[in-house]
């Protein structure tokens, strides 16, 4: 795609650069994500002065069967707590450096555990499901990604409507001030030869009705549509890029969710309840925001309904390379808003444009091709790399899985398939 607003005539050339930081926010987001996974102590310290978090709490009565029972599923995880200044969280996991984690236990969660002992036993599973399976490291770059979404609509407006708003208007009156000088230009040879004043005065009038009516077809018929794909574009840049972290993030959740059932300390129907107050969202925002650390509400439920079913772990499986679908199909919209720009302004037609977007395919899928090699290997060691990950991440041990096997291993084939298919192409 060709380079966005460089070249523009405007007296506020220093708003251009603003107009692209959107677009680098999302790779911005990824780079912190990853810095924090590198460096843990960086969130442990950020977390533990946010939540007032210490080991110096006082061993109250509740707090001592919480120690008890975390001492049954997770002997080495640190607890931390907040029982001084209140705060509306509930509990969570964060590392404080590699192969050790902490979970935080505030005041709200003691009083949970005094009016639902079972639900609140749940959610401790659930929060040792993510120790246990080496998450805690990782779990932290989704609050960075919901702080994006949060905060998307305000970084649009001041660091792209309204800047662009501005060049924009300025273009434009600089175009017309332009144009009139071309026509008082003109006026003026048209006088020295000896125009009448009653036609120099038709021509004028005739002249300035058709430079703004141009300039006003243009503005409503191209700029203004390319500024609208072009924040389209912006929108689904984002997603392209967080689409493959946020499953990750769902996998790591729903795992956690795995675990919890299968400890058999709850029955189902707590559990699914538990399930319901983790994700218990009154508003619309609340809820997409959610959704970006969180699988949907339905999703959950239904691999909790089928947990112990090989449809559950199969879902599962295909989770990533569900995700890489999902990006190529965001990817061939981001590229067709782009397309649509150039169509708009005519480089392109509509023949060169679908030549184009299947270029594009092919091109994404033979890139992808790797990938799905990766997956495949992945899966057909992953029963071996899952132990050493856990004990590595968290310092836990873990016996080989070797039990659903059978689906790691089917799974693997048909993304070998799909690697081949896509190589082909």
């Amino acid at each position: 795609m060709r380079a966005p607003y460089l070249g523009i005539k405007t007296h506020f050339p220093y708003l251009l650069s603003l107009i692209n930081v959107p677009r680098l926010i999302p790779s911005i987001v990824l780079f912190l994500g990853t810095l924090t996974v590198i460096a843990p102590q960086l969130r442990k310290y950020h977390l533990e002065k946010k939540y007032y978090l210490t080991e110096d709490y006082t061993r109250i009565p509740a707090i001592l069967e919480i120690e008890e029972f975390l001492k049954k599923y997770a002997p080495d995880i640190i607890i931390k707590a907040n029982f001084i200044r209140f705060r509306d969280e509930s509990t969570f996991i964060y590392p404080l450096g590699y192969r050790k984690t902490a979970i935080a236990i505030p005041s709200k969660f003691i009083k949970s555990w005094r009016a639902d002992r079972a639900g609140t036993e749940a959610v401790l599973l659930h929060e040792i499901g993510h120790y246990r399976n080496g998450d805690a490291l990782i779990l932290g770059t989704g609050s960075l990604f919901e702080i994006t979404v949060k905060y998307s609509l305000t970084i649009v407006v001041f660091l792209y409507i309204i800047p662009l708003t501005l060049v924009t208007a300025d273009q434009n009156i600089i175009l017309f001030y332009d144009n009139l000088a071309s026509l008082f230009s003109t006026l003026h040879i048209m006088k020295d030869t000896g125009t009448p004043n009653s036609e120099l005065l038709i021509y004028f009038v005739i002249q300035v009705k058709f430079i703004i009516f141009t300039r006003g077809s243009y503005l409503l018929l191209v700029m203004l549509p390319e500024r609208i794909m072009d924040l389209v574009f912006l929108l689904f840049l984002t997603l392209s890029t967080f689409i493959i972290p946020i499953i990750g993030i769902w996998c790591e959740e729903l795992n956690a969710d795995r675990f919890m059932l299968m400890s058999k300390r709850n029955d189902l129907e707590t559990s699914l309840k538990t399930l319901e107050k983790l994700e218990d969202e009154k508003s619309l925002k609340s809820w997409l925001l959610s959704q970006v650390s969180h699988p949907p509400k339905a999703l959950r439920h239904w691999m909790a309904l089928h947990s112990c079913e090989k449809k559950s772990l199969l879902s599962f499986i295909f989770f990533f390379p569900l995700a890489y679908i999902i990006q190529l199909l965001i990817l061939l919209i981001q590229a067709l808003s782009s397309y649509t720009i150039s169509y708009l302004t005519g480089y392109l037609n509509m023949q060169e444009i679908l030549e184009k977007l299947l270029n594009d395919l092919v091109t994404a899928m033979n890139r992808m091709s790797p990938y799905w090699l990766f997956f495949a290997i992945l899966l057909l060691l992953w029963p071996l790399i899952a132990v050493y990950w856990v004990k590595f991440i968290s310092g836990s041990s873990e016996t080989y899985n070797w039990e659903n096997y059978r689906g790691y291993f089917f799974s693997s084939i048909v993304l070998i398939v799909i690697s081949i298919f896509c190589y082909t192409l």
